[in-house]
């Protein structure tokens, strides 16, 4: 009986790290910049001024790499001239209809919040996610002229790429930022740990009696 006693106490202790460790992997996203911001910290912003009208196979700016996946040519992507689209201001643009365009980082990131365009339709973008636990899928509803917000934080992981696909026409980003470090609420799970293991503790000591 005794034995039996001692095991229920360390499988709930494994079944809350169990837990703990599920909540770590949340993502959580966000349709308005203001409150993303509010959720990170060390945000770095790339908003592709300097670009205006050149194009790239890829283009790296600090730990961020943009290319087109699957593209070998040499203007895959262009920054875009105020006015060239309605509503459309400087924007890193995927130069081909329909292609993606991929942000990579090395080193990962936490936290990452993009305006998203359709350059002439409205449209859902798909928005695909990679991070340590997996590839994670959202579609953002774009109106033509009017970019969406997307936000997303990693809560205890990291992303290491997002894509940006449109399903018809020409997908746009602008005022691409990226975190250095996220808030990360601490799991019930993980609060309930530490009691947890002290009183394991006192079960062994008794045992031991």
């Amino acid at each position: 009986m005794k034995k039996k006693m001692f095991f229920l106490p360390a499988l709930l202790i494994v079944a809350l790290l169990a837990g703990a460790i599920n909540a770590n992997a949340n993502l959580l996203t966000y349709s308005d910049r203001s409150a993303w911001l509010g959720s990170v910290s060390g945000v770095t912003t790339i908003d592709f001024n300097s670009l205006i009208g050149q194009e790239f196979a890829s283009l790296s700016v600090g730990p961020v790499t943009f290319d087109v996946p699957g593209s070998s040519r040499s203007d895959a992507l262009w920054v875009s001239n105020p006015g060239s689209y309605t509503g459309l201001g400087i924007a890193l643009v995927g130069n081909y209809s329909p292609t993606a365009i991929r942000a990579t980082f090395s080193p990962s990131t936490v936290g990452v919040g993009v305006d998203v365009y359709n350059l002439t339709q409205n449209d859902n973008i798909s928005v695909t996610v990679t991070t340590n636990t997996g590839n994670y899928n959202w579609l953002v509803p774009v109106t033509v002229g009017s970019p969406s917000f997307f936000g997303l934080t990693a809560a205890g992981g990291y992303i290491s790429a997002i894509t940006f696909t449109p399903s018809v026409s020409w997908v746009g980003i602008d005022n691409f930022s990226y975190a250095g470090s996220a808030s990360v609420p601490l799991p019930p799970s993980m609060l309930l740990l530490a009691p947890g293991l002290v009183g394991l503790a006192g079960i062994r000591r008794r045992f031991k009696k």
